[in-house]
């Protein structure tokens, strides 16, 4: 889902900078990393890339909030089918001014929206683990090497970390990946 964004809503020759939490699972971890250099140094989409994560038991920040309030709004309200979730009058875009929706596929009209690819095979085909992963704070991704830098802090100096070979031939995309749907069983419960 991360590729749909920048495609979408960045121009292309953008620099991009991100603010994640610091949670292992959803977004430090090498395949979102591996993601951003492909997308700096092979596809040349981005110009460059600043990825910060939050120190650990910090407070909220924005989309902590908007996360909150989307949940409340959940609770609060009757949720039928997906339609009371999306569009202009949906939960998702009403839950806060600056949420929005993006389905796989619009229930109305069965166009797909996007399509679902497989990053994580890619990446771990053709870019290095990131070892001391879990130590790195700030990362910067620029494009005139097959290097990313690394700091344990936005205060500490950067150190170069090879997270690809500069002779790797990218001549394959990743795979698509088709979703199942939801079994004959389940649409008609």
């Amino acid at each position: 889902m991360l590729d749909y964004y920048p495609r979408t809503l960045i121009k292309k020759g953008s620099n991009l900078i991100l603010y994640c939490d610091n949670c292992g699972g959803q977004n430090k971890n090498q395949y979102l990393i591996g993601y951003l250099a492909y997308m700096v140094k092979v596809e040349k989409y981005l110009n460059g890339v600043e990825l910060y994560f939050m120190i650990v038991g910090h407070t909220k920040f924005g989309p902590d909030g908007n996360f909150g309030k989307l949940k409340r709004k959940l609770r609060d309200e009757n949720v039928y089918n997906i339609t009371d979730l999306i569009g202009e009058t949906g939960i998702v875009q009403t839950s806060v001014k600056n949420n929005f929706d993006i389905t796989y596929k619009d229930p109305f009209t069965g166009k797909k929206n996007f399509k679902w690819k497989n990053w994580k095979g890619f990446i771990g085909e053709h870019f290095k683990p990131c070892t001391g992963i879990r130590t790195w704070h700030a990362i910067k991704i620029p494009h005139q090497t097959f290097h990313i830098q690394v700091s344990p802090s936005v205060t500490s100096p950067f150190s170069d970390y090879k997270i690809m070979d500069s002779d790797i031939e990218f001549e394959a995309n990743p795979n698509i990946i088709v979703p199942e749907g939801m079994s004959e069983q389940r649409i008609n419960d």
